[in-house]
């Protein structure tokens, strides 16, 4: 007759038991960091972007956004889906500068989905300095933009001679 040791069956299961919980926590750990070299190249998406539009070229500023992209202009009429962008501001493109932002000051804020990243950045334009908020989605490997929002960034200090310039009905009386 076989002798069976208990304790040591107890000691396997618990050893079998720990590793499998060690390997399924480093599993999601790395998985749910950015991959080592995805924030450059989501820098590159973004940088390649912004330097299409300054070149005008408008197959790789509309091949870097999804087909169902939105972009918000700085004007309240401004949205577009990827489609009538082209449609409308097509002309602006033609190999010459459609428009030249320059960027700075990004960040970015991790999703649950890690196809998905939300990004905010400062940019120098021809109207003065501008915010956007935007949201790069990985496709077929690559990071495109899903989501663009420009506006204009009026300085505290200018705030009261920019109201002056607007309708009296755009703005909410104190």
């Amino acid at each position: 007759m076989a002798h069976f040791n208990v304790f040591q069956l107890k000691s396997n299961a618990l050893r079998t038991f720990l590793t499998i919980v060690a390997t399924v926590l480093v599993f999601v750990i790395f998985t749910s960091q950015a991959l080592p070299g995805d924030r450059e190249n989501q820098d590159k998406a973004i940088d390649a972007w912004h330097n299409a539009a300054a070149a005008g070229d408008s197959a790789t500023f509309f091949g870097l956004m999804t087909e169902d992209a939105i972009y918000l202009g700085t004007d309240l009429s401004e949205r577009w889906d990827r489609a009538s962008m082209a449609r409308d501001l097509g002309k602006y493109f033609r190999g010459r500068k459609a428009w030249h932002f320059v960027p700075y000051n990004r960040h970015y804020l991790e999703l649950k989905d890690n196809n998905k990243i939300l990004f905010d950045e400062s940019l120098k334009t021809w109207m003065g300095p501008c915010k956007a908020t935007g949201m790069l989605t990985k496709t077929r490997g690559s990071w495109k933009i899903s989501y663009y929002n420009l506006s204009v960034a009026v300085p505290n200090q200018y705030v009261k001679q920019y109201t002056k310039l607007l309708p009296p009905n755009e703005i909410l009386s104190n």
